[in-house]
């Protein structure tokens, strides 16, 4: 149950990382300036990632390995796009935008499992 939690919050700075970084690298990708609907975007996001994506991973896992993993960038970008179609914190306006955020989001996760080993036992 602790490393539940510890994911989950690890995952919710992550993803604040990540569309903190967006916002500021890419200029077409717009945040709201309200907190609580930003906060509320993030819980989502971080709760499908902890709940959701582990069971589409299992699901998908044959044709993950028949796409070579290209298929995770998909459901990376579905649970995205489930979270802001929920709240409506990012302004998307087409699919290389959400590329682009699913992208860095997981580039930083990528690396803060390198440095803290989040998924390991």
């Amino acid at each position: 149950m602790f490393n539940l939690i510890k994911k989950f919050i690890a995952l919710l700075l992550i993803n604040w990382v990540g569309v903190y970084v967006c916002q500021r690298i890419f200029p077409e990708i717009v945040v709201t300036s309200n907190i609580k609907t930003l906060f509320t975007f993030l819980v989502v996001l971080s709760g499908l990632m902890v709940i959701v994506k582990p069971i589409l991973d299992i699901v998908l896992k044959p044709f993950v390995i028949l796409t070579l993993g290209i298929l995770n960038i998909v459901v990376n970008m579905g649970i995205v796009m489930v979270a802001n179609n929920y709240t409506q914190a990012i302004v998307i306006n087409n699919n290389f935008t959400l590329f682009k955020v699913t992208f860095i989001i997981g580039v930083i996760g990528f690396l803060v499992n390198l440095v803290i080993g989040l998924n390991s036992n």
